[in-house]
């Protein structure tokens, strides 16, 4: 009886390992015999030529306001005011010497978010613009016009988040921060911008170890297919610590000969 029942089972798995490998193969040929595909949506648009001009959203002039962290924010009716004048980068300076021995509040944060969004709904791109002096603002009752390195590069971490999710209407960065007006140059002693920019300045080389370490963080929060903007030829040259391309007897009245500024490639 064991050895009827056994060779029952037998049968029966053999029947159905065949069963499996038909099937199997049927598929297999059905497949390549008949792919399976499905029709894309797609639409057709035609496009006229036209030979107005119109404004480039990431170029030309730009419109520039100046904001304190209390001051009226931007509003719709004033950025569609300057798009009739054919304006589409507004630079907003935003006027951060209240932070100097502080965080960024939330309040501020959130205002600067509302503001991209406002100038993605315009079909506007920005450029924001950070300093601690300047811009109406003038220099404390005790002088000193910067923030500490410490504190403007935790303000940079507390803006990364911001510039990375805004970079579709962030075309550039200017290099604020350091500095009179965040320019990055000082006409007063360099205690009053701790230390981060060298006076008097010698041969304009107001660059130093302190103000690198706070471009490159800037370098660090900006996407790596927005730009960056230094106000100076010398200072990129100071930052990447190469000598000065053009003859230094003409740096100081910023007047280059044709010879050096255009080889003609």
């Amino acid at each position: 009886m064991k050895n009827s029942f056994s060779v029952t089972v037998f049968l029966i798995d053999s029947f159905s390992k065949k069963i499996v490998f038909l099937f199997i193969i049927s598929l297999i040929a059905a497949i390549v015999f008949f792919p399976i595909t499905t029709q894309a949506q797609s639409t057709i648009i035609n496009y006229s030529a036209d030979s107005t001009n119109f404004p480039n959203p990431e170029r030309g002039f730009l419109n520039q306001i100046c904001e304190f962290p209390n001051s009226t924010a931007l509003t719709a009716s004033t950025l569609q005011t300057m798009r009739q004048k054919g304006f589409t980068i507004v630079r907003i300076y935003y006027q951060i010497g209240s932070f100097r021995d502080s965080p960024m509040s939330e309040s501020f944060l959130t205002r600067i978010q509302n503001e991209l969004d406002l100038v993605r709904e315009n079909g506007f791109k920005m450029s924001p613009y950070f300093t601690y002096s300047g811009c109406g603002g003038g220099l404390p009752p005790n002088g000193i016009a910067d923030a500490e390195k410490s504190r403007i590069l935790e303000h940079l971490n507390q803006l990364e988040t911001i510039i990375k999710s805004n970079a579709d209407v962030i075309p550039y960065i200017e290099n604020g921060f350091v500095g009179f007006c965040g320019e990055w140059w000082g006409a007063f002693p360099a205690s009053q911008y701790h230390g981060l920019i060298d006076y008097p300045l010698a041969n304009y080389h107001c660059m130093n170890a302190e103000s690198n370490e706070i471009l490159n963080k800037i370098l660090d929060i900006l996407p790596t297919d927005r730009f960056y903007c230094i106000r100076y030829p010398y200072y990129k040259s100071q930052t990447l610590e190469n000598s000065f391309p053009i003859t230094t007897s003409y740096v100081r009245d910023f007047s280059v000969p044709l010879s050096e500024a255009y080889s003609g490639s």
